[in-house]
């Protein structure tokens, strides 16, 4: 009586107090304390009652097991399995059947189960019930649901209990159809109406996406079961339908029913998800008052994970800071929200604080200081970090970390140590091979990350979405448009571009950076969602290739289609802005990344708006902007101080110099350049000393390579040639980027034998060229007559398969046009698949230049048969060559085409084109009237033209009149 009125201390004295106690007192007793929870004192009392010799009974059997169930108690629970065997319970007493599948379940023997199992004479809904709920419990839906099927065909009925497993076997499985056979089962036995079930079939719905059909069915059902709810709440969550979970919420509310700590957890990561940072704050204000903060972790790291969401680090600090209870998913949150901010060296200082907490690193924590040592490129923290992974053996259990280690020594600028690591991988699997190719098409190393692909092709292993997007990029990198066109090819047939918007994006993305925008157009027209990343990387091509007008354009159009532009698209407009030095749209973007806060989000934001003003020449705007910002970085300052050294405010420069390093932040290797400019521009030999002294304190080549070679590039690009070479000379190692930051130096200073000298030691070190290498040194062989070394360097683009990436083909035949090699000029412009306007040009300039006038013309109306737009410097090469051959007529022609039919407003060197020739034909009083009547400044060009002609013609009196 007592115990079933669960009065157990009570049941307890009496029982102490009996003089006789037979076995149903004593299983009453045992039964208590198990039902009670207190399955170890039941089990104390089993070995008194052996002690006593008492014999257990049946029911003493399934109280014992069911108190080794609770306990997981396997070595007590084999023993008394051992017993029931040897007195023939077993076959005898069904019940026990039942409890022993059950215990061998829940202490994870699932094979001792089925042992069991297939060893009862007979088997009821209970013992089909506790199989496949162990199948459940332990994920293994498929088998659960297989067992469901088998116990129907053996004639069991599935209870309430049955069903529920099953729905929970449908959520693991995600087989959505299977539910809905399931719900109509219930519904055909009349038990819809239990709300155990129903609870149980909204959760699964709402798990297996079908979630209209769960919230219809709470609807229907009119459940008050908190659980239901919540299950809804966050399947709408799950699946991205963040809005209809808020407003789940409210309705909830409104039927009275009160929210606990999983709702708010739920509510909290919708908030987070939305940026709502208004409801965010309410229910911070209701958990706090309801005291849930302190009494639930999960609330705790909910909070944290919002702020973080909301860009709003400072308070996600100050509650993690405020948190008694901190567990691992607590840090890994706040872990992963620096990580996302780029905050890299606060995630790794909070990794070090878990550690003297006591709390041990997971693979998600090791994952994430992974990715931090990459990002801030730290080599000796990135070999220190790999040697504690392969001490605590989480290399061999977690293959995911060193598909991660792979990319953070790429990105630390040790390919041949990733490399290395790759090989030691013993079981190379996709994300491996994926992490490599990557890694590599991340960092510039496009034709490594193709070559890896043709390998991990050539072992049997086909490529996935991550695989595409990855081998896009590197084509990207590279200019590889075959390569890419031939993934393009394959991406179609396997319909994998309209199934997966970031393979879509990757296409866009390829092409506009291999200068196809037609081709990007296209992709991006049948693109079935266009996102944000999809318009972002659509106009950021246009950005990169100069066409600041179509890129506002393109901007417009995605407003008008209701998508909202993101801080990446808000960055691309304001460099869109800062080309055409269009001022009132930069003021308009600037307005609204106001009104929607966005500048306290991201630095990049600031950043790009000082850099727009600046380079529109607004520099006081500029500075005030810049001092209203919230934070400055090295980006920020070096912005200001590029654009006062390029418009010659040189001694303003160095005070921001100054400043900045008096504020704590430290100068990166284009902030010294920047410095080191403005020195020259004021002969300031002593400053420029105490500068190159700086640099070397600060051992920017030991401490980044990339850093390095940053200060080599703009050196070289300064002027500072001699600098340039003795910092790259000073490398603990060299890499195609550090080369051509070199090369491009010795280029655009016009020592194009030292390009080549360069490009010689390059490859004697083993180091292998690139598209811009290529480029560079095609340049110098035209500039130098060499065309010997551009067959060479033909030949080894050709073996590439570089020839159609954007530039090249243009390069090569404007080298050979230079040489005055024109048939081959011209053989490789008839084979090169794509021909715009700059690869014509450069034909007809070779062609001028030799005096093959036809020709010239020739290549002209075979560009406009090609329906390639010409473009002004096409036409001065036109009208220059009429000049020199002393065709008015044609000429023109030639000038009322390019104004009338082609729009192209006449600049200085038309003008001059035909000045030119009236002079030379001896039309002076022509040549005389077009320079009065000219749009443009008067050049002494044009003065030239005319005394030269007058010279020639013995025509003092007019050259009297001219001057």
């Amino acid at each position: 009586m007592y115990i079933k009125c669960d009065f157990v201390s009570q049941a307890r004295q009496v029982f102490d107090r009996l003089f006789q106690r037979n076995v149903v007192t004593w299983t009453s007793i045992i039964g208590g304390y198990v039902e009670h929870g207190d399955a170890r004192e039941a089990l104390c009392l089993f070995e008194k009652m052996l002690y006593d010799g008492v014999t257990p009974n049946v029911i003493t059997f399934v109280c014992i097991l069911k108190a080794c169930r609770s306990l997981k108690n396997l070595h007590k629970g084999i023993e008394i399995h051992n017993e029931i065997e040897r007195r023939g319970m077993l076959e005898n007493h069904p019940v026990i059947g039942n409890i022993l599948v059950n215990m061998y379940a829940k202490c994870e023997l699932l094979h001792m189960a089925l042992e069991v199992f297939n060893r009862l004479p007979s088997r009821n809904t209970i013992t089909w019930t506790a199989l496949i709920t162990g199948y459940v419990e332990h994920g293994l839906g498929e088998t659960a649901l297989y067992c469901f099927e088998e116990m129907q065909s053996e004639g069991s009925f599935p209870d309430v209990f049955t069903f529920v497993s099953c729905l929970r076997a449908c959520v693991l499985t995600g087989l959505a159809d299977k539910a809905q056979d399931i719900h109509a089962e219930i519904e055909r036995k009349g038990i819809n109406k239990n709300i155990f079930l129903c609870s149980a079939l909204i959760d699964a719905y709402a798990k297996v996406g079908l979630i209209d059909i769960a919230h219809e069915l709470l609807d229907m059902t009119s459940i008050t079961n908190l659980a239901a709810w919540n299950a809804l709440i966050s399947g709408y969550i799950e699946y991205g339908y963040d809005e209809v979970a808020l407003e789940c919420f409210e309705q909830m509310k409104g039927v009275s029913i009160v929210a606990d700590h999983i709702t708010f957890a739920c509510i909290l990561r919708a908030c987070g998800q939305l940026e709502n940072i208004d409801v965010g704050r309410e229910i911070h204000a209701e958990v706090e008052r309801q005291g849930l903060v302190k009494s639930h972790v999960s609330i705790g790291n909910a909070l944290v994970d919002f702020y973080m969401k909301c860009h709003l680090l400072a308070l996600a600090h100050q509650v993690f800071n405020m948190l008694s209870n901190r567990d691992l998913i607590t840090w890994n949150n706040i872990i992963a929200g620096y990580l996302e901010h780029g905050c890299y060296l606060e995630a790794i200082q909070c990794i070090g604080e878990m550690s003297l907490e006591g709390i041990s690193p997971d693979g998600a924590t090791l994952a994430y200081e992974i990715k931090a040592c990459g990002n801030l490129k730290d080599i000796e923290k990135a070999y220190k970090l790999h040697s504690g992974i392969i001490k605590k053996g989480f290399l061999e259990q977690q293959n995911v970390l060193g598909g991660l280690l792979i990319t953070m020594y790429i990105k630390c600028g040790q390919l041949s140590t990733a490399q290395i690591l790759f090989d030691y991988i013993p079981t190379k699997d996709l994300a491996s091979w994926n992490a490599l190719i990557m890694g590599c098409a991340e960092q510039g190393h496009g034709e490594k990350a193709l070559e890896y692909l043709s390998k991990m092709e050539s072992k049997g292993l086909h490529p996935d979405a991550v695989t595409y997007v990855a081998s896009l990029r590197a084509c990207s990198c590279i200019g590889a448009i075959y390569v890419g066109i031939e993934l393009h090819i394959e991406i179609e047939r396997l319909v994998l571009s309209k199934e997966n918007a970031v393979i879509g994006n990757a296409l866009v993305d390829m092409y506009a950076k291999c200068g196809l925008l037609h081709f990007a157009a296209e992709v991006f027209d049948r693109l079935p969602i266009r996102d944000v990343v999809s318009w972002t990387t659509f106009v950021n091509g246009y950005v990169e290739h100069g066409s600041g007008d179509i890129a506002l354009h393109l901007i417009e159009l995605m407003e008008v289609e209701g998508c909202l532009p993101s801080i990446a698209t808000f960055v691309c407009g304001l460099k869109a802005c800062a080309i055409l030095g269009d001022v009132p749209r930069g003021q308009e973007f600037h307005s609204t990344i106001e009104k929607r806060g966005l500048l306290e989000r991201d630095i990049s934001l600031g950043n790009s708006l000082v850099d727009m003003y600046a380079e529109c020449g607004m520099l006081a705007t500029a500075e005030r902007l810049f001092k209203e910002l919230p934070s400055h970085d090295v980006v920020s300052w070096t912005a200001l101080i590029s654009k006062y050294a390029e418009y010659g405010y040189c001694g303003e420069a160095l005070q921001l110099f100054e400043q900045m390093q008096s504020e704590g932040v430290s100068p990166d290797a284009v902030t010294f350049v920047c410095s080191l400019k403005a020195c020259s521009g004021l002969r300031s030999v002593n400053k420029k000393k105490e500068l190159y002294a700086q640099i070397h304190r600060q051992k920017f080549f030991q401490k980044s390579h990339s850093a390095s070679s940053t200060l080599v590039d703009m050196y070289a690009k300064c002027g500072f040639l001699e600098k340039a070479r003795e910092v790259f000379d000073e490398l603990l190692m060299h890499n195609t980027v550090s080369w051509n930051a070199l090369i491009c130096g010795y280029s655009e200073h016009d020592q194009g034998e030292e390009v080549l000298k360069c490009f010689e030691e390059m490859q004697h070190g083993g180091i292998s060229p690139d598209i811009v290498t290529f480029i560079l040194c095609l340049q110098a062989c035209g500039n130098l007559g060499a065309v010997g070394k551009g067959l060479e360097l033909h030949a080894e683009i050709e073996r590439r398969c570089l020839l159609g990436a954007e530039l090249v083909g243009n390069t090569l035949v404007d080298m050979y046009a230079k040489c005055g090699t024109l048939r081959r000029a011209q053989n490789l412009v008839d084979n090169l698949p794509l021909r715009d306007v700059v690869t014509w040009t450069a034909l007809m300039r070779g062609y001028a230049h030799v005096g093959e006038v036809e020709n010239v013309f020739l290549a002209f109306e075979r560009m406009l048969n090609d329906l390639v737009r010409p473009d002004p410097i096409s036409f001065v090469v036109i009208l220059n060559t009429c000049s020199r051959s002393g065709l008015f007529g044609r000429s023109c022609t030639y000038f009322d085409t390019m104004s009338n039919i082609y729009g192209i407003s006449p600049l200085f060197e038309h003008h001059s084109c035909v000045v030119d020739l009236l002079s030379r034909s001896g039309q002076l009083e022509k040549a005389l009237g077009t320079i009065k009547f000219l749009s443009v400044p008067v050049s002494p060009i044009f003065r030239r033209s005319i005394l030269s002609a007058c010279r020639n013609l013995g025509n003092t009196e007019f050259a009297a009149q001219a001057f």
